[in-house]
């Protein structure tokens, strides 16, 4: 960080706080959090302070506003549960200043907050379930080819136990497996697939 700070203490900033916040529409919350963001440097500090905490000074050069100006739309933003303190600092002079962070992850305005949060846990139950599925996949499709012996192993078609035409394709099957992340393939295609249901019913 910039603007004399000298050292650090006591950061609170909680990195998991990353889910969203489901607010309803039409509520005190929502006109809470609509008045605190309906202003440009209201709206500066809040995105500035999510990739980045920082304090009033720090904030105050970042949206050329006065020290001033900057504390009151802290103070909103802060009533609005928006932005928390996460830790405190210091500068050259030895006076101590308070560092801003984001209290909550991204905030989701929808009509029915209850059927939202439940839309939304059923579909982290499906991810979840999807990359289950995937690691068996990709088990399932390591245990096959390490069951196909490799070409010039000595192996051949009859003390194989198959026809040379199937051997051949079963090779030519397990070395394209061997190449791709079958798992991974199937995680990737079937969250692009839900996430366009989610989409879809949202």
């Amino acid at each position: 960080m910039s603007g004399g700070i000298s050292q650090l203490h006591t950061a609170r900033l909680d990195e998991g706080e990353t889910t969203p916040r489901f607010v309803e529409n039409g509520t005190e919350e929502s006109e809470t959090i609509m008045d605190a963001l309906g202003s440009d440097t209201g709206r500066s500090i809040y995105h500035h302070v999510q990739s980045e905490p920082s304090t009033p000074s720090e904030l105050a050069s970042v949206t050329d506003r006065s020290i001033q100006t900057v504390t009151y739309h802290i103070s909103n933003l802060e009533s609005a549960d928006l932005i928390q303190e996460v830790g405190t600092t210091y500068s050259d002079q030895g006076k101590e200043m308070t560092i801003w962070g984001p209290k909550s992850g991204p905030i989701v305005f929808v009509d029915d907050e209850s059927a939202a949060k439940e839309t939304l846990a059923k579909y982290l139950g499906a991810i979840a379930a999807l990359g289950a599925g995937s690691v068996l996949v990709q088990y399932l499709t390591d245990r096959f080819v390490a069951s196909v012996p490799s070409q010039g192993s000595g192996v051949t078609p009859a003390s194989y136990g198959t026809p040379p035409v199937v051997n051949g394709a079963l090779h030519s099957l397990a070395e394209v497996l061997a190449t791709v992340d079958v798992g991974l393939v199937v995680f990737i295609v079937g969250a692009t697939v839900l996430a366009a249901t989610y989409r879809t019913r949202a």
